[in-house]
């Protein structure tokens, strides 16, 4: 190794050694998160994408209905606001009822980490009732392929779940924390188990 080679690697074991050493002093400290707020980083498995996106419907139904779904997994945290929650399983939510191209009725059980539901790729025009007219609906339109939770989903969702899914095509499912959802409490903090009430869930 010449001279130059030699002085090199030094220099570059020291730059590490500084940045190591000084980095924490150099780069700004992160602000703490309020009380209350909780950063749920979420995982999904590849099983559990996989049979949501099998599941989806790309056959051009106009009339196809939303589907409900129940995921489960477990939960770990890391201290009082940060935990991971690891989604590995899925099965259709039962009880489903009231299922239209814009609206689904269904139950998750306690056991359960998220629910999710679906929004159809369809558009329907709804009568004087406010009821989807069926024969009205078309592949497309303004009313497909929506991501957002609806103001319904938002009060309706989440009953006894961490959180809820909008699924909204073969592979985007988009997390939101419901009015209603119980919010997650590190283990330390938990109340005693006990089997929550079984209730229905109707969201559009």
């Amino acid at each position: 190794m010449t001279r130059t080679a030699r002085f090199l690697a030094w220099l570059t074991v020291a730059l590490v050694v500084i940045l190591v050493v000084f980095a924490p002093v150099w780069l700004p400290a992160q602000a703490p998160l309020p009380p209350g707020v909780v950063v749920i980083a979420i995982d999904i498995s590849a099983k559990a994408r996989g049979y949501l996106a099998s599941r989806w419907d790309d056959t051009k139904d106009p009339q196809q209905t939303e589907r409900a779904y129940c995921l489960y997994g477990h939960q770990t945290w890391h201290d009082a606001q940060h935990m991971d929650l690891a989604l590995d399983s899925v099965a259709v939510a039962d009880s489903l009822g009231n299922q239209t191209p814009y609206t689904i009725d269904y139950y998750c059980p306690s056991t359960a980490l998220a629910d999710l539901h679906t929004h159809t790729p369809t558009s329907c025009a709804h009568d004087g009732d406010g009821r989807v007219d069926l024969a009205s609906c078309v592949f497309g339109g303004n009313d497909a392929w929506v991501c957002a939770p609806s103001p319904q989903d938002q009060q309706t969702s989440g009953l006894h779940t961490l959180l809820s899914f909008v699924q909204c095509d073969r592979y985007a499912w988009i997390p939101y924390m419901p009015a209603r959802a119980h919010a997650p409490v590190p283990p330390t903090l938990a109340p005693i188990a006990g089997a929550a009430a079984k209730r229905p869930v109707g969201v559009s």
